[in-house]
């Protein structure tokens, strides 16, 4: 019978670098998405919108984490961040609207309100 311990990495690689990094904490400044982004979802705005598909996803779950699934505002500057122009976002959030994949209050002169209907 063949011991355990011959089945066990060393400690570094050749190169000196050990295997297992440590993990880095996520610091307030470099942000995350917050998911789970269900599947199912991602495809409905595929099929809504392919081509700005991704960044509106990714901006929406951004935002969502961020204010604990409440509803949230998108600013232009936060658009912008994520690759959206203000007509491009203005058109996405519309067309997700109408398909019922979110909820928009727009009021004159002020950011939209967003809720993410999953």
């Amino acid at each position: 019978m063949m011991a355990i311990e011959s089945w066990r990495l060393p400690e570094e690689k050749v190169d000196g670098t050990p295997y297992l990094s440590k993990v880095l904490p996520v610091t307030q400044t470099q942000g995350f998405i917050k998911g789970p982004i269900p599947l199912s979802w991602v495809k409905e705005v595929y099929k809504t919108i392919p081509k700005s598909g991704a960044n509106i996803i990714l901006l929406l779950f951004y935002l969502r984490g961020l204010n604990q699934n409440r509803p949230f505002k998108i600013t232009r500057e936060r658009a912008r961040q994520f690759g959206l122009s203000r007509w491009s976002l203005s058109r996405s959030l519309r067309t997700l609207a109408q398909a019922k994949l979110i909820t928009v209050e727009r009021l004159p002169g002020q950011a939209p309100l967003v809720y993410v209907c999953v």
